[in-house]
């Protein structure tokens, strides 16, 4: 699941750059005129100085920010260019912290901070390319470089910003039904963990569920064993993974569920220090993911309570290496591959970076068929995820979250970009993860969960939960109060919610 995170122009100054034209630079700067435009954080320590011969801008704290508008440029993909040199960079109090070069794109509902993925370990002068999809109506945005949550010596130069591509309507063939790849009126289902056992089944069949998305993960989410694992080491821990699926797929069809293999723990893990899934930045693990996905397709080509493989769980791409494939290259590739050993099985894609829904929106689809497009909901995260570790919860939905007041008609014109981008595309959408923390104020989970089905059914998406018999904040066993992990005697809200739904499945 996604925790993670998802994270140009025209600039109205002397120091811009305008030519409303495909790959033409919007806005560049080497420092020479000094950073008079850019907003600086209260306590930031930034100034212009000279290395090796250049004028380079260095923080040693806080951020400087360009107010960018790029009403002209709204539905356009622009590509953010910058040279960067790090030293001293202190421990990221969190994960989204530590060296930014990143866009803040202001929205009605929720922000969007998209950022390259850099480490704070030294490294000498190199260049980052940041690829940003400006959405709809979208008008003034800012580029944002500095420290955030971390003090150090860092220096920027060589800034540029340009449209990379124009982005193009699909070419549709309105005369073809959706792709699906299963014939029930709807999947409703939740995820699994690898090891599911037997009884975990038959208590999902008996709320009606008719599908489970199994999860293939390795011991811990977003860092995992797989981060310092051997390839041999890797491999043996699939088989076993994929031996225990072997084990429970009879189980599966005995009941009526189908299942989607959701490869989790990617082949080499991530990056140190970063989210960066190491299939991007590496031959030998990139060469692995293709083998593995044509071992896969060859192991589950005829099983027929197979409905689907979802590719690569919320990939992660960073600046993907001159010689490997970023990742549509990359699905296309290993799509292509399983479609020549299996011509049955449903294609799920989620986008990089992250799989969520404004990642999704700004992909192209890919040119395969029987493909199925995936994104996993969090929004907003700041109440889905709130007091994962030890803090108090304290923010409801529907309420007041950030200074935006949220709740279903919020919810739904969220949605309603995944919406719009599907009716473009002519395809199919499946909701692979949701959810809320179980001890989010009152019955705010509760709210939250009926809010989304309600608009994942009005859409006709296909959606699992996050997730069942994983981890206890996130099961809907469980009541809403913390220290309890002992199953209550009455069902909680959420467990009755979603077994009203699964009542609607066709294998009741």
């Amino acid at each position: 699941m996604i925790r993670y995170l998802v994270f140009l122009c025209l600039f109205l100054s002397t120091n811009t750059s305008v030519l409303k034209a495909q790959n033409q630079a919007l806005y560049n700067t080497n420092f020479d005129e000094g950073i008079v435009a850019w907003k600086k954080d209260r306590k930031a320590k930034l100034k212009v100085l000279k290395e090796n011969g250049n004028d380079v801008l260095k923080t040693k704290r806080g951020m400087a920010r360009l107010p960018l508008n790029v009403s002209a440029y709204a539905g356009n993909d622009v590509q953010v260019k910058v040279k960067v040199k790090s030293d001293g960079v202190t421990a990221k109090p969190v994960s989204w912290n530590g060296i930014k070069i990143m866009m803040h794109i202001p929205r009605a509902w929720e922000d969007l901070y998209p950022q390259a993925e850099l480490p704070i370990t030294p490294f000498d002068w190199k260049e980052e390319v940041l690829q940003v999809y400006l959405p709809d109506e979208t008008d003034t945005v800012w580029l944002c470089l500095g420290l955030e949550g971390v003090k150090g010596n860092v220096m920027f130069d060589d800034v540029s910003v340009t449209i990379s591509e124009k982005k193009q309507p699909a070419v549709i063939d309105r005369a073809t039904d959706k792709y699906t790849g299963h014939t029930e009126q709807r999947l409703r289902g939740m995820m699994v963990q690898p090891n599911a056992v037997d009884s975990d089944l038959r208590t999902l069949a008996a709320w009606g569920a008719n599908h489970v998305r199994w999860q293939l993960s390795w011991d811990g989410f977003p860092n995992s064993k797989a981060d310092h694992a051997t390839p041999l080491e890797y491999k043996n821990w699939l088989e076993s993974c994929l031996q225990h699926v072997d084990k429970m797929l009879p189980v599966c069809r005995e009941l009526g569920i189908k299942v989607v293999i959701d490869f989790h723990t990617l082949p080499g893990g991530r990056m140190p220090g970063v989210m960066t899934h190491r299939i991007f930045q590496s031959k030998e693990w990139q060469d692995m993911f293709i083998e593995l996905w044509q071992r896969i397709a060859n192991r589950y080509k005829d099983e027929t309570t197979i409905w689907g493989y979802d590719l690569a769980n919320e990939p992660m791409e960073g600046t993907v290496p001159e010689g490997l494939m970023n990742w549509p290259a990359l699905a296309a590739h290993v799509g292509k591959l399983i479609r020549e050993i299996d011509t049955t099985h449903a294609l799920i894609v989620e986008a990089a970076p992250g799989g969520g829904p404004d990642a999704l929106v700004a992909m192209k689809p890919l040119p395969l068929d029987k493909v199925v497009y995936s994104f996993h909901m969090y929004m907003p995260l700041k109440f889905t995820h709130q007091a994962i570790n030890d803090e108090p919860a304290t923010i409801r939905y529907p309420g007041l979250i950030d200074g935006r007041e949220w709740n279903i008609d919020v919810l739904r014109k969220a949605l309603n970009t995944v919406k719009k981008w599907q009716e473009e595309n002519n395809v199919h959408i499946y909701v692979g993860e949701f959810s809320a923390i179980r001890w989010a104020p009152g019955e705010s989970a509760y709210y939250y969960l009926r809010d989304c089905i309600e608009l994942f059914e009005d859409y006709g998406w296909d959606w699992a939960y996050h997730a069942f018999r994983e981890w206890q904040g996130w099961s809907a066993e469980l009541d809403n109060i913390r220290t309890n992990e002992k199953l209550p005697i009455k069902p909680s809200t959420r467990q009755q919610l979603f077994m009203q739904w699964f009542s609607k499945n066709n294998n009741n």
